[in-house]
């Protein structure tokens, strides 16, 4: 496979490929293994990034258009504006909860905030975020391995592919709403996707949306910033004024974000 020769929908073919053969074989190993519904998860979600290693690995095409890419740092001058995307992306999670929190509440008022704070189990969390496998899940598949491959797929193949057909805020979103099917929450990985697409087009190196990508995934292990997905323990659930710090991420995202993808589309980076 020439990486320079192929188009967007077979990218998306070959991925989505080794997605639909991730399934039955994510089944067999959950089967084969037991343990908990945490541990069961894990598993599915890990195959796929394998199979996706192994992949890239089989194809000199991808493993040269990879490496070339991969080989572009990111420029000295915007490593400061990376790591402020890096911490502001930290919100966006915070962000993501607070909506669900805000519709809830005036939808069903208290009884609908309990509920989304009461489907977030700590003791769970915790004991699988300190186990072998929930250490290999966060600091290796979502915190290394995810990243990198991820950012190839969408970021690099498909948005080279299909930039100059469809324009870049077409591509965006594109590889954003594809990025966004492969994940749980819709919402929260699409502007992900987009937030990522600004970073390497504000950057011109794939690597600022890994780092930024990677940063996050870590982050969110659950002893760190996981932990206030939802309130903390103590503060009623049911009060609005709970979830003070969800909804002022919440609001910063949503000037920060369309900003961010202003930014993008209007001072991309130039080489000097």
């Amino acid at each position: 496979m020439q990486t320079g020769t192929t188009s967007g929908a077979q990218i998306v073919f070959l991925s989505f490929a080794v997605l639909l053969l991730a399934v039955p074989l994510s089944l067999a190993l959950q089967e084969m293994h037991g343990g908990t519904p945490a541990e069961g998860e894990a598993i599915g979600r890990a195959i796929p990034f394998v199979l996706g290693v192994l992949v890239a690995m089989a194809f000199p095409g991808l493993r040269h258009r990879a490496r070339a890419d991969l080989a572009v740092p990111i420029p000295v001058g915007k490593r400061a504006e990376v790591l402020v995307v890096t911490i502001a992306k930290l919100s966006l999670a915070l962000a993501f909860m607070g909506g669900i929190a805000l519709w809830r509440w005036l939808e069903s008022g208290s009884t609908g905030l309990e509920q989304v704070g009461g489907s977030f189990n700590r003791e769970a969390s915790a004991a699988f975020a300190f186990s072998p496998l929930g250490l290999v899940m966060f600091f290796l598949v979502a915190a290394i391995v995810g990243p990198v491959l991820e950012e190839l797929l969408f970021r690099d193949f498909l948005q080279r592919a299909w930039e100059k057909k469809w324009g870049w805020a077409g591509t965006v979103v594109m590889t954003s709403t594809l990025f966004a099917l492969y994940h749980r929450h819709f919402v929260l990985a699409f502007v992900s996707g987009v937030v990522f697409s600004c970073a390497v087009r504000r950057t011109g190196s794939l690597w600022s949306a890994i780092a930024v990508h990677s940063c996050v995934n870590a982050a969110y292990w659950y002893p760190l910033l996981g932990q206030f997905l939802v309130p903390l323990e103590g503060r009623p659930l049911g009060h609005i004024s709970s979830w003070w710090m969800h909804l002022a991420c919440l609001a910063f995202a949503t000037f920060a974000v369309p900003a961010y993808v202003v930014m993008a589309a209007r001072h991309p980076y130039r080489l000097p």
